[in-house]
């Protein structure tokens, strides 16, 4: 049984026409009266009443309404009984569906992104590590709940077998205005890692953050989250399966802002944790620093490796350009293909020189025909190195 503790009529209709309140309790019975000099009319909430629940309590508590009287009677009333379902806490299930599975893991990684609320009580079967905080590696150890590899939750994560090692680092960069850039972020020396977590922050008067974090197919064991706002880029990644000595953990894609005009621009690493390690703050940034180019110049570096970046804009409609770079001169293939490996187009097939390179794409087949709306592959070929990617064209 529940224990009444108060009638609330914050934020009310009772409280909003000024109403007094009167009540009477029973063991089982609550009655109650109000009554003002203003009418109260419309949709809201009319009160609230707060009850404390027993330790012993177990499933749905029926509340039920016998009665409701307004004004003299003759105003019809529509009674609906509700109730309060007690549910004892699990730790692991986060949607309280009763059972602990991998999409538990997904709503806190999405928690920690900010793409949902969740409440009290799954914060509470959330934390799988019994600390004060709510990270990716609680996400983390539901995962290897899930496989098998932890028997039960929750998990005592204080010996040092749950910490994790790495340094992270961003690259210095020459850019221009216009350009697609993509930034690898790196992490040096890592040990045991189960699970990241951070936000990245950059100038939108400068650039644009315009496609999802491409991590590291090292990472594919993982689940990751994005979430983006205006300058600010929020992450949270799990595994079952530590990883160590792991560099790449992937390209995050920005293009840089036609009026852009100032000699350099930052995206830093504005916070970062491993496991549940200390959060480092504005441990590592990427400097874009812009590269004057006349008519007749080119730019002052040469790339040092080969690369194959996303399109921009994508989605696209009718056009969508295509960069790439070249280490070194040599025969260069570019192909774009459907779904089901069927070649649908011949962008680019010749020598050319070391080099930054950019080609169109207009949605058309070699045919000259138009493609219709979907996701299409393009890859390609340069020496020894070959590179996919998807794009999606929507008509």
């Amino acid at each position: 049984m529940l224990e009444f503790v108060e009638i609330v009529a914050e934020s009310s209709l009772i409280e909003a026409a000024n109403w007094k309140l009167e009540f009477n309790e029973t063991d089982s019975t609550l009655v109650i009266a109000s009554a003002g000099a203003a009418d109260i009319s419309g949709e809201g909430l009319l009160l609230s009443l707060r009850f404390a629940v027993p330790d012993t309590a177990l499933g749905l508590i029926e509340i039920l309404a016998d009665s409701a009287i307004f004004n003299a009677g003759e105003t019809p009333v529509e009674r609906v009984s509700g109730g309060v379902r007690v549910i004892m806490p699990l730790p692991g299930d986060v949607d309280l569906n009763g059972r602990i599975q991998a999409f538990d893991a997904s709503l806190i990684l999405k928690y920690l992104v900010g793409f949902l609320n969740l409440s009290r009580l799954q914060l509470s079967n959330a934390n799988v590590t019994s600390d004060t905080t709510i990270s990716a590696l609680d996400a983390a150890l539901i995962l290897q709940n899930v496989v098998g590899l932890v028997d039960s939750l929750p998990v005592d994560t204080s010996d040092v077998g749950f910490i994790a090692a790495g340094a992270p680092n961003m690259p210095t960069l020459e850019v221009q205005p216009g350009q697609t850039v993509e930034i690898p972020p790196h992490l040096h020396e890592s040990e045991n890692v189960l699970s990241l977590e951070g936000t990245s922050t950059y100038n939108p008067n400068h650039i644009d953050f315009f496609a999802d974090f491409e991590w590291s197919e090292s990472l594919a064991t993982f689940i990751f989250e994005i979430g983006e706002d205006v300058g600010s880029l929020s992450f949270a990644g799990a595994g079952s399966q530590t990883f160590s000595q792991l560099e790449d953990l992937g390209r995050l894609g920005f293009v840089v802002n036609e009026d852009f005009e100032e000699d350099e621009t930052i995206v830093n690493l504005k916070s970062f944790r491993l496991n549940e390690n200390e959060v480092l703050e504005d441990e590592a940034k990427a400097v874009l620093s812009r590269v004057i180019v006349g008519v007749s110049e080119e730019p002052k570096t040469s790339p040092t490796e080969y690369a194959l970046l996303q399109n921009y804009p994508n989605p696209f409609n009718p056009t969508t350009s295509i960069r790439y770079q070249l280490p070194i001169s040599g025969l260069v293939k570019i192909f774009v293909y459907n779904l089901t490996g069927e070649l649908i187009r011949t962008l680019v097939n010749a020598v050319q020189p070391a080099g930054f390179h950019e080609i169109e794409w207009d949605g058309m087949s070699d045919s000259r025909i138009q493609v219709s709306s979907g996701l299409y592959v393009y890859r390609i070929n340069a020496g020894d190195f070959v590179q996919a990617r998807k794009m999606m064209l929507v008509r």
